[in-house]
């Protein structure tokens, strides 16, 4: 899939160019007296405040109760012998001598 792979390349450069950035701005605070890890820390806090819109769809999805993920994106039908009560995104196992159709 050529688009997907577009996509894919323009996600890496732009978190290549985002990480580059970082770097200069921890250089920056560095020479202003911060210690190294304070200027990590101060341009790593920099970046998330000015970038919200960005990382906010990195979080996995929440899924509704009678649906699980298992790669934090997904969210499929809770298999039988198992609840999924949403928003937790993990399958719980029905207890023993109970019974838990699929959703």
């Amino acid at each position: 899939h050529p688009k997907q792979r577009s996509r894919q390349f323009m996600i890496i450069v732009s978190m290549w160019q985002d990480m580059d950035a970082m770097m200069i701005r921890s250089r920056q605070l560095k020479n202003k007296q911060y210690t190294s890890d304070a200027a990590i820390r101060q341009s790593a806090c920099d970046w998330v405040l000015a970038n919200q819109d960005r990382w906010m769809s990195w979080l996995p999805s929440e899924c509704d109760a009678g649906t699980y993920t298992s790669n934090l994106v997904d969210c499929l039908p809770c298999p039988a012998g198992s609840y999924c009560p949403g928003p937790l995104m993990e399958l719980v196992t029905c207890p023993s001598g109970s019974y838990c159709p699929p959703k």
